[in-house]
C-alpha cells in the first residue's frame, strides 16, 4: 500500500469515502497518514472524555488515561479542582505517574526528581543549586496542562486546542 503525505491526503479523502454506495475503503483504519491526521485534526482538538468526577472525590485522588496517544493525570487538588495535565515531567519527558489510580500528594519523575504538586507546579528540583546555580524559575516549568476542562452531569472532558470552543458550544443541542 501506497504511504500518502499528509498534503496528498487532504486531496485524497473523496477517493476514500463514497457517499451513494456508503462504503469506507479499508485505508481509513490502517493508513499512517490517516491516523497522523486523525491525532492532528480530531485528538488533539476537540473535546474527549477523561473520565468521571466519581473517580476522584477527595483531594489528592487522581488515575491516569489518554488524550488521543498523549498519557494524562486527572486529579482532584486541595482547592477541589480537576486538573488535566499531560503526564510529561518537563525535565527529560518521563511520566511522573506510573499507576493507574491512588492518592498522592504530589507526583515524582522516576529520572531524576523533579516533584510536581496537585496543581501541576514544580515543587521539587534535586541539587537545584549545583545543578541549576539556582537560576531556574520553578513557575515555567509545572506540567503542561489541559487549558480546558469541564465538568458534565460527573462527567470530566478536556480539550488540548486553547482555541477550541467552549464545551456548552461543542455539546450543541445534545
Amino acid at each position: 500500500m501506497e504511504r500518502l503525505s499528509l498534503q496528498q491526503m487532504d486531496a485524497d479523502w473523496s477517493k476514500l469515502i463514497d457517499l451513494e454506495s456508503r462504503t469506507v475503503s479499508p485505508r481509513v483504519f490502517v493508513d499512517p497518514a490517516i491516523y497522523e491526521i486523525e491525532q492532528e485534526r480530531i485528538f488533539n482538538r476537540c473535546w474527549l472524555f477523561v473520565g468521571c468526577e466519581s473517580q476522584v472525590p477527595n483531594p489528592g485522588d487522581f488515575f491516569t488515561n489518554s488524550m488521543g496517544e498523549e498519557p494524562v493525570i486527572v486529579t482532584r487538588a486541595e482547592d477541589g479542582k480537576i486538573h488535566v495535565f499531560i503526564n510529561s515531567c518537563r525535565h527529560r519527558g518521563s511520566r511522573v505517574c506510573r499507576i493507574e489510580h491512588g492518592n498522592a500528594r504530589s507526583f515524582t519523575c522516576p529520572y531524576h526528581g523533579w516533584t510536581y504538586d496537585l496543581r501541576g507546579k514544580l515543587t521539587g528540583v534535586p541539587r537545584l543549586r549545583e545543578a541549576y546555580y539556582g537560576d531556574l524559575d520553578r513557575d515555567q516549568w509545572g506540567l503542561l496542562e489541559a487549558p480546558k476542562v469541564e465538568s458534565y452531569c460527573g462527567l470530566i472532558f478536556a480539550c488540548l486546542d486553547s482555541g477550541a470552543q467552549s464545551f456548552e458550544s461543542y455539546l450543541g443541542n445534545a
